[in-house]
């Protein structure tokens, strides 16, 4: 197969610095450096360093070496980006911007897999980092480029491609069953090559079994809470006619089965029931002749048979001109998932509550995508976006009250919408001195979207109500434009240093409600809260930057900063208070921070990496919504986080060591989603590797979160529980980041 230039398809980094080690390369007589890093921020391959947007990349090959199978498992080495696995939704913010747990809602941050947008975490959940080229985080709004979607930032994943040489490559990870960890095993390997001059393939195939953290203690047994399957499996086929046209199929399908909840419970020795408060767990269980309750770190005591099952399949088309000295690409995507799920409600193994969910989804998008030349006083990038999506879901709660003397009540809510968006972007870098360089681009986005959502009760209606749950049969219809833009001044002082201003447009779509259990004529909701918002509308963010970045010490320490504020007008939100839930949009939030990201290669063989994030946010105009007022002030969250890397590595002969050390600093945090806080912490994982010189093959010893923190990443307060002894919204599960591990690793690559 023919190598031709590498086309500029996926939007990448800029600001950029690799999130970890990107070693050495011979600079000759100058002595040793730090690896140059290409990107294509602006769709064409610049060094990230001459590019003024904050992004942070993440290599293929550390994400395998370090065995992170998901986007919230990235997160810990991007302090910038918080990604919470949630009951139905990954919540993904960056630089304190994202969406709340309600699938009506859109992303505040963009996922691209290979170019095409993906809506929907699940869309990827299945087939998340199978055979990764990179991963780009781009930090603040993107939409003049993007669209909508992109206040916070976008993910881009690059899939590895066919090459014009055969490859195979094998990894597979082994987790022990040691403490709190359950084990498991993580299994890749590839095939690639070309079948003639013209034509090459690549075949990508993972199977991943983690039984996870968490124990589920019952009298019956104890069972793991957390045992997660995956298969996934992508084709790649590329034809190359010809030095000026190349066309990429890319053909993917994936199954996630997990069989229990990884989650424990917090203050629920003293919690409350709802309709009584002289009711607790532990009398619901003996009533019952349930399990007792059980409390305490990766343990819990809940009903059994809970699961969540995810299968998906996604197709891309791509097609790459050149016509001249200009680019032309085209990218087609259609995917489309389908999930069901079985959720416990009230934490305790009386199974007074249950929720089953299930949900299809399908989207199809089409982009045209024109790129200039470079080389002269102005180049650009332009194109035309068309996206069309259908969503359905159910879901089914189930209200057993009748075991303790009540009633039996089930409540089923279905939801539905359409959407259809067209865009047409643009972005025009000015040179307008010799190291000047102006670069303004707009963005016009068109959206329909129709929704519907009926909630039916099949039992006892009074029960249902004082649960929140009414009646009701609610539809709407919305269309809108957005206009947005982006200015963006660059200095280059020398070629090692430059400065950069930006001010930049985005927003996040409105839309329909689908959680909400309430309608909005009188009977159809709960008085304390009011009737219920279906529709709400744009949110909209204006950002201003400022930063810079420069090469040191002979090429051998960057350091990349940015200090940012942002202001978030009409916000959306969604509460779930003991009145039910509250959506729509209020208020004004600004959020003020700082990032540092620098490498230093201290000699050949020994690194450093640093990258820390400062994010504070303010309430200037509160959420107002029934009886639900917000406070005014400085939201409570983690302001600090950073990640600290140590690498080492020599060469012994025809083997080579490796040695590395990533220390993960958690600032401490007040939460909202319950009354609940966490102290900061710090989780440290290590690596050390033997292998050959060549990198041909590589044994490695994992130990992930050595001192055994247990960290709360977010707990949500229970509906059927809510209160303790401690206070009101305090009976709460909570989701936690992995507790100690030890992993075996071997790789092989031809």
């Amino acid at each position: 197969m023919k190598q031709r230039r590498k086309s500029c398809i996926p939007l990448c980094a800029a600001m950029a610095v690799a999130v970890g080690p990107v070693w050495a390369q011979n600079a000759g007589t100058e002595g040793f450096t730090l690896e140059e890093i290409i990107v294509t921020a602006q769709k064409r391959e610049e060094n990230l360093q001459d590019v003024p947007v904050a992004v942070s990349v993440v290599e293929g090959a550390q994400l395998a070496q370090l065995n992170i199978e998901d986007f919230a498992g990235m997160s810990d080495y991007v302090p910038s980006l918080s990604v919470t696995n949630a009951a139905n939704v990954t919540v993904i913010s960056i630089r304190g911007v994202g969406t709340a747990d309600n699938g009506g809602f859109e992303q505040s941050v963009g996922l691209f897999i290979d170019g095409v947008h993906q809506p929907r975490d699940r869309m990827y959940r299945a087939t998340s980092f199978l055979d990764v080229e990179n991963v780009q985080v781009l930090r603040g709004p993107q939409g003049y480029l993007f669209g909508k979607n992109t206040t916070g930032g976008a993910l881009m994943v690059a899939s590895a491609r066919p090459g014009d040489k055969f490859e195979a490559g094998f990894s597979g990870t082994y987790t022990l069953d040691e403490g709190y960890q359950n084990g498991g095993y993580n299994v890749v390997g590839f095939l690639s090559g070309p079948l003639s001059d013209t034509f090459g393939m690549r075949l990508a195939v993972r199977q991943l079994e983690d039984h996870g953290n968490f124990k589920n203690v019952l009298d019956s047994g104890t069972i793991d809470a957390d045992d997660e399957e995956q298969l996934a499996v992508r084709l790649s086929m590329q034809w190359q006619p010809s030095d000026s046209f190349s066309a990429l199929l890319k053909l993917e399908t994936g199954r996630s089965r997990i069989d229990g909840e990884p989650n424990r419970t917090f203050n629920y020795d003293t919690a409350q029931f709802l309709l009584n408060p002289a009711v607790s767990p532990a009398m619901v269980n003996a009533l019952v002749g349930a399990s007792p309750l059980v409390e305490g770190p990766y343990v819990q005591s809940w009903t059994e048979g809970m699961f969540d099952d995810t299968d998906s399949e996604s197709a891309t088309l791509t097609l790459d001109w050149d016509l001249g000295e200009h680019n032309l690409l085209s990218i087609s995507g259609y995917s489309e998932y389908d999930f069901t799920q079985k959720r416990d409600g009230d934490l305790i193994n009386a199974d007074l509550f249950n929720q089953d969910d299930t949900e299809e989804f399908d989207v199809f998008s089409q982009e045209f995508r024109l790129v200039s030349p470079l080389g002269g006083k102005v180049d650009y990038v332009a194109g035309l976006y068309y996206q069309q999506q259908s969503h359905q879901s159910l879901e089914v709660r189930n209200i057993n009250f009748a075991q303790i003397g009540v009633a039996d009540t089930d409540t089923n809510r279905s939801f539905s919408q359409e959407g259809e968006t067209m865009a047409i972007y643009g972005n025009m870098n000015i040179h307008f001195a010799e190291k000047w360089t102006v670069s303004l681009g707009a963005n016009y986005t068109h959206e329909e979207k129709e929704a519907e959502r009926v909630l039916t009760i099949g039992g006892a209606v009074p029960l249902a109500n004082a649960v929140n749950e009414f009646a009701h049969d609610l539809s709407g219809d919305r269309s809108g434009d957005q206009v947005i833009g982006s200015a963006k001044l660059q200095y280059n002082l020398s070629d090692d240093f430059m400065l950069y201003g930006s001010v930049s447009q985005g927003f996040k779509s409105g839309g329909f409600d689908e959680v909400g259990t309430q309608g909005d004529e009188p009977g159809e909701y709960n008085p304390a809260a009011g009737p219920a918002q279906f529709e709400f509308d744009d949110e909209e963010l204006l950002s201003y930057e400022v930063g810079g970045k420069g090469e040191f010490v002979d090429g051998r320490l960057v350091a990349n900063w940015a200090a940012f504020y942002l202001d978030v007008t009409d916000r959306q939100f969604s509460r779930y208070t003991t009145d039910g839930f509250i959506v729509g949009n209020s208020g004004e939030t600004n959020y003020r921070g700082v990032e540092l990201d620098t490498q230093f290669l201290i000699t050949e063989n020994f690194r450093w990496d640093l990258s820390v994030a400062y994010v504070e946010g303010k309430v200037v105009e509160p959420i107002v919504a029934g009886d639900f007022t917000e406070e005014v002030g400085t939201l409570p969250g983690a302001n600090w986080n950073f990640t600290n890397h140590l690498g080492y590595e020599v060469e012994m002969g025809n083997l080579l060591v490796k040695a590395e050390m990533y220390n993960i600093y958690e600032d401490a945090q007040e939460f909202t989603s319950a009354n609940l806080d966490r102290d900061s912490a710090i989780r440290t994982n290590l690596r050390l590797g033997l292998g050959s010189s060549d990198d041909v093959w590589e044994v490695a010893l994992l130990a992930n979160n050595v001192t055994d923190e247990e960290v709360v990443i977010f707990p949500q307060f229970n509906a059927i529980f809510p209160n303790s002894a401690a206070g009101p919204n305090t009976a709460a599960a909570g989701f936690m980041f992995p507790s100690r591990s030890y992993s075996l690793q071997f790789n092989y690559n031809y």
